[in-house]
């Protein structure tokens, strides 16, 4: 079975807030002469869905761990998920995750193999617990300023809090939108009406003014406004998770005010191993494919905190939309060039190095390979011979070094930005590509939604994997991808040229990848979202 190393201080930074001190309690734990199978840990309380959550720890991937009420009746396991943890080079443990319903006046107790075990609760011991003490503790606010406590004065004033209760708010990046979020919102607005919606973003960004002219009901981002509404509404939506939306450290200042649940869209559909996906506490996980929802809800070979009670299979809201803009927008000549980030080259990894940070990034094998493709004698005339013309996007991440990628005497390379001037929508340009050039981005994944042929150019396959923010995971590229890998660009040329000749039409193999691949092409992803919005608005009963 597939393992994943990672030590002590890569697990804590890979948690949500209510994890890592449960994570520290049982590394301390490991160093104690006292048995590790008598301990439970109960992390959390979902009182929108009626549910508790515990993790016990094993040397096994099995156990026998069982719940009971005060009538020693046994208590349903809603949810349930093992992962493989390690916590030291010669230390791994099994953590199994179980979500388990409640009443208002459940008394709980637990067993191993038929034996009473200690529950940890807030670093206190018990052998039953009670869950109206379990409300009191995890939503207990921790506010102790005097900013903080009339913040939260006024924040509860009726006129406020009437404003912004029961409202969702959607949100895609700070500066950006035309995301996930932005298409799960027009869905919402056209479908359901009765349901009071907002969106966030930055005032400043250029998506200000067009969503503005589309009548969205906007929320300047960095606003007391946006404050005010972050504390009242009953779910937040986005396709990205930071700080400025979630606004870390709120939820515990105001556990008796802020109720809403988090739902993670994504901005792509996840391939690797991506452990820090998590770090936030999500309340729903939107993915698009099998293989993505068992390896983030599932598999015991990726350290998700995750399980089934946040994680649903949906499709992506920006796939109905990018499926119907293909009955409308015609394919073009387009080559359509658009490679990943690498966070070891990001301005803060390569700042001290001995040579500037510019010079860096240009010494960088990702620099070189691009720009030499780019401005390739063989490359041009390629396209020349076949009228075709290529659209290049750097990733985000890179806007800084976006002076090193001029090509001012080459009419055939438009540059895609990510500013204020550039009005391209990328789904727009994704339809009218003919073929797209990636390395490890997941707009491959939107690329092949559309049927049409991506080749891969990995230079860097040992580098990328060992250095950026991800490591290889249920998916391969040679073997699941949605067209050929180079390696070198003398096979890019090649593989390029085979595909012009042939109008960059998908070969069958590839077809058959995509279609087992794929769950949704029926546009009706916004559907699904929405109806698992609901469905997790509810809570559960108990089963018993």
């Amino acid at each position: 079975m597939h393992t994943t190393h990672i030590d002590m201080e890569n697990v804590l930074n890979n948690l949500p807030h209510n994890l890592k001190s449960v994570f520290l309690n049982y590394y301390a734990s490991l160093k104690s002469s006292e048995p590790k199978t008598n301990i439970i840990y109960c992390f959390d309380i979902d009182l929108k869905r009626n549910l508790l959550g515990f993790i016990f720890f094993s040397e096994t991937i099995t156990h026998n761990i069982k719940f009971f009420d005060d009538k020693q009746q046994n208590i349903f396991v809603n949810f349930e998920r093992t992962a493989l943890y390690s916590f030291d080079h010669n230390i791994k443990r099994y953590a199994h995750i179980f979500w388990i319903a409640f009443t208002k006046n459940s008394i709980i107790s637990v067993k191993n193999n038929n034996k009473s075990i200690k529950i940890i609760c807030n670093n206190n011991v018990h052998y039953t617990i009670h869950t109206e003490y379990l409300t009191k503790i995890f939503n207990a606010p921790l506010r102790k300023k005097i900013t903080h406590k009339l913040f939260a004065f006024i924040a509860q004033l009726s006129f406020i809090k009437n404003k912004y209760e029961n409202t969702w708010i959607f949100s895609d990046r700070p500066d950006k939108a035309d995301d996930n979020a932005e298409h799960l919102y027009r869905w919402v607005r056209a479908n359901i009406p009765s349901q009071k919606i907002f969106f966030v973003i930055d005032k400043n960004s250029k998506d200000w003014q067009r969503l503005k002219k589309d009548n969205f009901n906007l929320i300047n981002l960095y606003s007391l406004e946006y404050a005010f509404a972050f504390m009242h509404c009953n779910w937040l939506i986005s396709s990205h998770s930071f700080g400025a939306l979630n606004k870390t450290g709120w939820r515990m200042l105001y556990a008796d005010i802020v109720n809403h649940q988090f739902c993670f869209l994504q901005h792509g559909i996840i391939k690797d191993y991506m452990p820090q996906i998590a770090r936030r506490n999500i309340d729903l996980f939107v993915t698009s494919t099998v293989r993505e929802h068992e390896s983030l809800a599932k598999s015991e070979s990726y350290a998700y905190c995750l399980s089934e009670k946040e994680v649903v299979l949906t499709g992506l809201p920006r796939h109905d939309i990018l499926l119907k803009k293909t009955e409308s927008i015609l394919k073009e000549k387009i080559i359509f060039i658009m490679p990943t980030w690498r966070q070891y080259l990001t301005d803060e990894n390569i700042t001290f190095t001995a040579q500037s940070t510019e010079q860096s990034f240009k010494d960088s094998l990702f620099y070189k390979n691009w720009f030499n493709i780019l401005t390739d004698k063989m490359f041009l005339n390629l396209l020349t011979e076949y009228g075709y013309s290529i659209y290049f996007k750097i990733h985000p991440c890179f806007q800084s070094y976006l002076s090193d990628f001029e090509f001012t005497n080459c009419s055939q390379i438009n540059m895609v930005f990510d500013n204020q001037n550039d009005t391209q929508s990328i789904q727009d340009i994704l339809v009218r590509s003919s073929l797209l050039i990636t390395d490890y981005s997941s707009i491959a994944m939107d690329f092949a939604l559309l049927k049409k042929p991506v080749i891969y150019f990995q230079f860097d396959q040992e580098e990328f994997f060992e250095h950026h923010s991800c490591k290889k995971g249920y998916f391969d590229y040679k073997k699941d991808g949605f067209g050929e890998v180079a390696t070198v660009y003398s096979e890019l040329n090649a593989l390029l040229e085979s595909y012009l000749k042939n109008d960059c039409q998908l070969k069958e193999k590839y077809k058959k990848r995509i279609e087992s691949f794929f769950c949704f092409f029926d546009q009706n992803n916004c559907q699904r979202v929405y109806d698992s919005i609901i469905e997790f608005s509810k809570p559960i009963n108990n089963k018993n």
